[in-house]
């Protein structure tokens, strides 16, 4: 039963302090110092769910093979769960000149995103643009990413040279005609 004026020092002055001592720790650090304040080890779990996965990889890689498809759809399951490495090492194990190799640039570039390596999968998706065997939706679709990671990166010049391409392949693509406004209008506050 404290006051709002009271429970704001007690946390500021508790605040102030955690944070000179946390402020070198990463973030496994201060899961494991909140685990041990709580009493309890919430690694547990993750850990159970690292051996399952191990094992089942190991028993299904005699299965898998060199299935691309099956790769493919093992990775898009992987990153679904948020096991983005093990998604990113079954993408790697398709062969080049596979069928599907395409598609698993695609979902490299996705989960690079989602681990924000927002350069790395601007990469990606502009050697998926590259490739002569680009399907129109694929090649519309990494455009649309392209596009919106340099309005990510607020580099609104190639954000509308990506914006025109796009536009000149399908111009009622999702939310472009938005978009195209948005970068107008970022162009236009930059050059006054």
């Amino acid at each position: 039963k404290l006051s709002s004026s009271e429970l704001r020092i007690l946390l500021t002055s508790q605040a102030t302090t955690e944070v000179v001592e946390n402020e070198e720790k990463n973030l496994e650090g201060l899961i494991r110092d909140l685990e041990r304040k709580l009493g309890i080890r919430i690694e547990e779990p993750y850990e159970n769910v690292q051996k399952v996965v191990k094992e089942f990889r190991d028993k299904s890689e005699s299965i898998l093979g060199s299935d691309g498809r099956a790769r493919l759809d093992m990775a898009t399951a992987f990153k679904e769960m948020g096991l983005w490495k093990e998604a990113l090492e079954e993408i790697t194990k398709v062969a080049h000149g596979d069928p599907m190799t395409l598609e698993c640039l695609f979902l490299s570039a996705e989960i690079l995103i989602a681990q924000g390596s927002d350069l790395a999968a601007l990469e990606t998706f502009q050697a998926i643009l590259r490739s002569p065997k680009a399907t129109e939706a694929m090649a519309n679709e990494a455009r649309y990413k392209v596009l919106q990671l340099y309005f990510k990166f607020g580099d609104f010049k190639s954000a509308m040279a990506a914006c025109l391409q796009l536009e000149k392949a399908d111009p009622d693509y999702r939310d472009l005609k938005v978009l195209k406004l948005n970068i107008q209008n970022h162009l236009r506050s930059l050059a006054e």
